[in-house]
């Protein structure tokens, strides 16, 4: 690669992207500040040489540990509840041992309102036990800049605990890149990397599964910022193809595939600790991975990653502890955990044998896989960062059709200038546009009172087989009317009732989805061809009067946008195998059976019959909640859709009636009009040629 031609389409896409946010000033299109903010962003990334991978992850994946061990240190907070409500940005800074948390000035008084407010609200509300943590320091204030590990913690837990409690709508300023808190460290992966230039790279802690699906704000919010990556980190349990959220995984991964080349998309199937580790194991996983997600023309084989995060995270800091003090210090907070997972269960007879230790961390280091994750993702795009830079910037130039939207746009002020030699055939063709946006209108309407029952009623099939296979649960609820004698047999008993339980939830829900899916894209398609029904004569209109170059499309549903998921279930089971107190919990048998030590046990049916009616509530909630979803998506959706065709013929008129009454003017100059908006045409066009120059040319340095 050539440092100085880098430099040259640096500047130049800079001089290109700047331009492009300048023209669009002279002409309005539908959704402009979604494309402007966008292409703001990869302005801002440009000037700050910034590389941006987002670090998405799915449930109790390991994402906090694998970001953890890229940083090489625990650089974030992290409890059993969910954690991230809103973005944090993790930047590489040579040389900065002492990590700082930046926030953005504008909104430290506001952020300290606000938590003032929260606290005095406090007493008469309960907050739960995770967002405490707003009213245990009742001296912490949000400063500029905050120093240090456990300082920078405490910050962003009270960050994002405040966000849930409060819902403030200054936290959606805090999606936006320049605004994003950060914090600035030297990544100890990277300490020996010398770049050519003054790159960085930057990683983006997302929002988790738990928090996205509970609210399309914070889904929306992931959006952003896979928008604002130039790369993507997707962390998955390598045996999640196992799993009963398969299809929820797929959907995810087409969501990113959305806004990234494949050679920019990584998977990281984590915690392969739990295999027995080998080359042959490692290349075997891949495979299935690739093959069970349905991988081809989305990812590359070779972007996928086997690893264990912990193991490596945990080698880590045992070998700086070696180099530094020459042993390891038992009293170290991490200690134990180090101990069980890389020595094992004698790690305490172990801990002082330097040998030993030295030797399983050697051992764990390789079964963890990790370096091949810094080697070919981490030093490769810190060490190509610019360049990787530029590429995304191309893609987002074309994915915005800001240079489409301007050149229809100069298009329709071209034709209605030259229609004012005949003001009466203008006058016309704005009358019949106003009639093609009331006929628009009243196709909104129609889908805007759509029944809800017509799409229930696709699900019938599906809740009549569920409802045969619940009708097995009276049998899972009986149990022999004995006495056990040992309390191991009466859990064994129980056990076994569980597993099958365990294995219907998983039968009922990979049947819902698999269905579910099927039924929600049949009817999208149904819609579609509705849709393209009711407006193809308004089209044909509107085209009779812009012109048939001008680039006008029915409004489309996209099939993909729409899934069946599992995790509104998947999470109320989780916490109820979680909780110490009966009435939550599966595995926790001991609590489903009355014990007194010295006395025979009996199992405590009545509590069995309400794990069971809970299960029960529990699928019917999951397939209400999915139908209720998908359905308000569907509806949402429609109306965008045909907003975006409203609005841009709405905004094409108004052009056209500007002009109208422009003409009236006596000091009105057809050909000095003409010749300025051909002037703007000619440059939108000089500029689509110096962005296939600048294609060309990074194209070149590949």
């Amino acid at each position: 690669m050539h440092e100085s031609n880098i430099l040259k389409i640096k500047t130049e896409t800079e001089k290109i992207v700047y331009e492009i946010l300048e023209s669009s000033k002279k002409i309005n299109f539908t959704e402009k500040d979604e494309n402007i903010k966008t292409m703001e962003n990869e302005l801002l990334k440009l000037k700050n040489e910034e590389f941006i991978i987002s670090m998405v992850g799915t449930m109790k994946a390991g994402k906090s540990t694998t970001i953890n061990a890229i940083v090489g240190q625990e650089i974030l907070p992290s409890r059993v509840e969910a954690m991230t409500t809103l973005p944090t940005l993790i930047t590489h800074i040579k040389g900065k041992v002492e990590p700082v948390l930046k926030l953005n000035k504008s909104y430290i008084n506001t952020l300290n309102d606000l938590l003032r407010k929260v606290r005095n609200n406090s007493k008469s509300k309960s907050y739960s036990k995770s967002e405490q943590s707003i009213t245990n320091n009742k001296n912490f204030q949000f400063k500029e800049q905050i120093l240090g590990n456990e300082k920078i913690k405490e910050a962003l837990t009270i960050f994002n605990d405040l966000r849930r409690v409060s819902k403030d709508q200054i936290f959606d300023k805090f999606i936006e890149l320049e605004n994003i808190p950060r914090i600035e460290i030297e990544f100890k992966t990277l300490k020996d990397i010398v770049t050519k230039d003054n790159s960085k790279l930057s990683l983006l802690d997302t929002p988790g599964p738990n928090e996205y699906k509970q609210s399309a704000k914070l889904k929306e919010t992931l959006k952003i910022q896979l928008e604002n990556s130039s790369a993507v980190i997707f962390v998955v349990d390598y045996k999640s193809y196992e799993s009963g959220d398969t299809n929820d995984i797929k959907q995810r991964i087409s969501d990113i595939h959305e806004y990234l080349k494949s050679e920019n998309f990584y998977i990281l199937a984590n915690k392969f600790d739990a295999n027995k580790n080998s080359d042959e194991e490692y290349e075997n996983t891949k495979k299935i991975i690739y093959t069970y997600f349905e991988l081809k023309d989305k990812i590359e084989l070779k972007n996928i990653f086997p690893v264990s995060s912990e193991w490596f995270f945990l080698v880590n800091l045992a070998k700086e502890e070696l180099i530094s003090k020459g042993k390891i210090n038992s009293s170290l907070p991490w200690i134990e955990y180090f101990g069980k997972n890389i020595l094992g269960r004698l790690w305490e007879e172990d801990i002082g044998d330097i040998k030993r230790v030295k030797r399983m961390c050697e051992i764990k280091y390789e079964e963890s896989y990790f370096q091949k994750v810094i080697d070919n993702i981490v030093k490769d795009v810190y060490e190509n960062a610019m360049f990787r830079v530029l590429e995304k910037t191309m893609i987002v130039i074309d994915a915005s059709k800001i240079i489409t939207k301007m050149e229809d746009g100069f298009k329709v002020r071209l034709k209605s200038v030259n229609d004012t030699t005949n003001i009466g055939v203008l006058n016309k063709k704005i009358e019949l546009l106003k009639k093609d946006i009331d006929k628009i209108k009243k196709v909104e309407e129609d889908f805007k009172n759509i029944s809800e029952n017509n799409f229930y009623l696709e699900f019938d099939g599906i809740e009549k087989s569920i409802n045969n296979k619940l009708k097995s649960l009276d049998n899972i609820k009986e149990f022999p009317k004995k006495k056990f004698e040992y309390k191991e047999e009466a859990q064994k008993e129980v056990k076994e009732k569980i597993q099958n339980i365990e294995q219907l939830k998983n039968n009922i829900t990979s049947e819902f989805i698999n269905k579910g899916e099927e039924i929600v894209k049949k009817y999208i398609e149904k819609l579609n061809f509705k849709l393209r029904g009711d407006f193809e004569k308004i089209i044909d209109d509107i085209k009779d009067q812009l012109g048939k170059e001008i680039r006008v499309y029915s409004p489309n549903l996209d099939k993909s946008s729409y899934n069946i998921v599992t995790f509104s279930y998947t999470d109320n089971l989780v916490k109820t195998i979680d909780k110490e107190y009966w009435g939550s919990g599966f595995f926790r048998l001991i609590d489903i059976v009355d014990l007194e030590w010295g006395k025979e046990t009996i199992i405590n049916e009545k509590e069995v019959d309400n794990v069971v009616n809970n299960f029960k509530n529990s699928i019917y909630t999951f397939i209400r909640n999915n139908k209720e979803s998908n359905f308000k998506n569907i509806k949402n959706e429609i109306s965008k859709s045909i907003n975006i065709l409203k609005e841009s013929i709405q905004i094409y008129t108004k052009d056209m009636e500007n002009i109208q009454k422009e003409s009236k003017n006596e000091e009105f100059d057809l050909n000095r009009k003409v010749n300025k908006i051909e002037m703007e045409l000619d440059y939108i066009n000089g500029l689509e040629k110096r962005i296939e120059t600048i294609k060309k040319e990074i194209s070149k340095e590949k």
